[in-house]
This record gives structure tokens, sequence and C-alpha cells, in this order.
């Protein structure tokens, strides 16, 4: 695996492990460390800003490459 795939395999282990804490339903792994944290500030600022920024920066990115010409 090299750098890249790696920072794809963190994002949706991220996003993954947040979806599945959550106090809700869908918080199967929620049980006593629950993400609850994260809806007050300072920690509301990484899922509202940070996580939509480093996904979108990601997918510019992935554009840009994939306009890029190959050199061989």
């Amino acid at each position: 695996m090299d750098r890249g795939e790696l920072k794809d395999l963190d994002l949706v282990v991220a996003v993954s492990i947040g979806f599945l804490t959550l106090p809700t339903w869908a918080g199967v792994l929620g049980g006593n460390g629950t993400s609850e944290a994260l809806a007050s500030l300072p920690l509301s600022m990484i899922p509202t800003f940070a996580v939509p920024l480093y996904f979108i920066f990601h997918l510019i990115t992935l554009r840009r490459l994939r306009e890029w010409p190959a050199h061989r």
C-alpha cells in the first residue's frame, strides 16, 4: 500500500467509527464510549469543518491527478 491508499483507508475508518459510536440506534459501538463529546466545542469543530474540508481537498486532488498527463 502506498501513502495515498492509507489516507483513503484512514478517511473511511474515521467516518465509519464516528458513525458507529453515535448515541443513536446506529451506534452499535456506543456503549460507554460514545461520540457525545464531539457535540460540544471545541471538539465539534472537527466533524463540522475539518472532516468535510479534508474530504473536499481529497476529491480535488484526485480530480487533478486524473487530469495530470502521464509521464513515462
